[in-house]
């Protein structure tokens, strides 16, 4: 299998990758916010007032897994607390092999 990078992919171009192949497997549709302050929201997908999810893309080749962690933790979580989604997806070009379970809680 060969063995891809995301380090040439601008975050809007990484973005719309996750976009895309979360809506290609779930087959749903998800709405999208523009770039910018987006309230801890990439993408959002909601099938009625009291059922959805959230979805947030974070391209951090640069910074790795402790950059990563360090900014969920900041910045990320105050706003997943906030907004209580029934599910939220990371997608995220860090690698996570071999890293074990995930907290930023």
């Amino acid at each position: 299998m060969p063995d891809y990078s995301f380090e040439t992919l601008s975050p809007l171009d990484f973005e719309n990758i996750v976009r895309d192949l979360i809506q290609s497997e779930l087959s749903i549709r998800l709405e999208s916010f523009k770039t910018g302050r987006d309230l801890g929201i990439d993408f959002r997908y909601s099938k009625s007032d009291t059922s959805d999810f959230i979805v947030q893309a974070k391209h951090y080749a640069g910074t790795g897994l402790s950059g990563l962690l360090s900014h969920l933790k900041s910045k990320e979580k105050p706003k997943i607390d906030k907004l209580q989604p029934d599910r939220y997806i990371l997608a995220t070009s860090v690698p996570l092999s071999g890293t074990g379970p995930l907290t930023f809680g």
